[in-house]
């Protein structure tokens, strides 16, 4: 279906305050169906059977190939995009989701490519500054092929242009900043699936069928730093046809002083990279008074058990808890001598077993109960921001001994070595490598 633009889909829609969500989003989707450009008949084409032959004459010839990531190059090995599939790169604020997307912007424009970049969140100087002085692309490359759009109007006026720059310049990368603030200048709710079926669908797929690889960044709050997917409507998730990636700080840079991210893998549609996965570190580093940025392999430790991210401050915790009872807890009762959330404090306690800390025997009723092989630090873990050496006062390399537990214990959970005022409190989910680590002035 052709259209010549989609905002005769939600032009005559009332605001949300009046109108119930489940006849806004009926409203929707009649008016999907109906729209069409002027004299043209083609409803209910997209539902003929389609041709499957070159597909099964590729796969069996072994010409086509299952898809692979070929935009973002991670330094060792790698690639972070898709060529034509739309991609989402959230965080929390100073994650440096933005400085990411410079990055792979700058990468494109330095292979004599056109970029697209739709912004609505900041200025075209925070933008070029970075491309010039920091990831040192010429102006002159910057001027012949960065296509720039800061819309003050909703996409239901914008979109055929939008396309045509897509087509036109055979544009190869397109960052939307955000997807939140697009959503919202459209006057859609993000909690409402068919709402954002549409423009994802209207926007973000229609670029990416047009061949550009699309990045949408979006935002996450302080509370859910550690998610693996976006706020807001599934939707949003479910329009992701590449793959979505989860800043997390490790270290918070700012002018002058070292810090990078690891770029976390929320999805990955093509399974070039698996759910948890650290797929990469975003380095930012001063350099000869402007920002050097690097995107690289990440360390084996960053990774942690299971590919996943390594919550070194509940580990520490869940390792005094136990030295505290001074016997095997049962997973219920060291849950609740951690604190946190249940999914964090339980990925904690994998890593401990995963890497010889912690043991898990069966006990009494089918009850697992979980001993201490030898206690854990954050000091000692050369994968924690929080390393310091490899024998601090309050860690120790001996496996835990119960009988000796009053004379020999380490400092309790609240006292000595690793109290200090960023361990997450109860309710409180924190603790990933880096945390407490607040967001610098980038």
């Amino acid at each position: 279906m052709s259209l010549d633009s989609w905002d005769q889909i939600t032009e005559n829609l009332p605001p949300d305050d009046e109108m119930p969500l489940e006849e806004r989003q009926a409203s929707a989707g009649n008016a999907i169906g109906a729209v069409q450009a002027p004299g043209d008949d083609v409803r209910g084409e997209s539902w003929r059977d389609l041709d499957l032959a070159g597909v099964i004459h590729g796969i069996t010839t072994g010409t086509t190939t299952t898809p692979s990531p070929t935009l973002g190059r991670i330094d060792g090995a790698g690639f972070l995009l898709y060529v034509g599939m739309v991609h989402l790169i959230f965080g929390i604020g100073g994650a440096l989701k933005t400085w990411l997307a410079a990055f792979l912007i700058a990468e494109r424009l330095k292979a004599g490519e056109h970029v697209l970049f739709v912004d609505l969140e900041d200025r075209p100087q925070t933008l070029v500054e970075r491309l010039m002085l920091d990831l040192e692309v010429p102006g002159d490359v910057i001027a012949a092929g960065l296509h720039y759009k800061r819309p003050s109007e909703p996409s239901t006026h914008g979109r055929d242009e939008l396309l045509a720059t897509v087509t036109t310049y055979a544009i190869t990368l397109c960052v939307i900043d955000s997807y939140g603030e697009s959503l919202a200048m459209d006057g859609i709710n993000p909690n409402a699936d068919e709402e954002v079926a549409v423009w994802s669908r209207m926007v973000a797929r229609a670029i990416a069928d047009a061949g550009a690889a699309v990045a949408l960044l979006d935002h996450l709050p302080k509370s859910d730093e550690l998610a693996l997917t976006p706020i807001g409507s599934q939707r949003k998730q479910a329009a992701i046809n590449g793959a979505s990636y989860a800043m997390r700080i490790v270290k918070a840079p700012s002018r002058g002083v070292p810090g990078y991210a690891n770029v976390v893998c929320g999805k990955d549609r093509q399974g070039a990279y698996g759910r948890g996965d650290v797929v990469a570190e975003l380095h930012l580093e001063p350099r000869d008074g402007h920002t050097g940025v690097t995107l690289r392999t990440p360390s084996q430790g960053a990774r942690g058990a299971g590919g996943g991210f390594r919550p070194t401050a509940l580990m520490e915790r869940a390792s005094r808890a136990i030295e505290e009872a001074g016997e095997p807890l049962s997973l219920t009762r060291l849950r609740a001598m951690m604190g946190g959330k249940k999914d964090y404090a339980d990925q904690a306690i994998e890593a401990l077993i995963a890497d010889g800390y912690v043991t898990r025997q069966q006990g009494e009723r089918g009850a697992y109960l979980h001993a201490l092989a030898a206690p854990y630090r954050q000091a000692t873990d050369t994968a924690s921001d929080a390393f310091i050496g490899t024998d601090p006062a309050g860690a120790r390399s001996v496996p835990f001994d119960p009988a000796n537990h009053d004379r020999d214990r380490a400092p309790s959970l609240g006292e000595g070595h690793g109290a200090r005022s960023n361990d997450p409190g109860p309710g409180h989910g924190g603790g990933t490598v880096g945390h407490g680590q607040q967001g610098g002035i980038w």
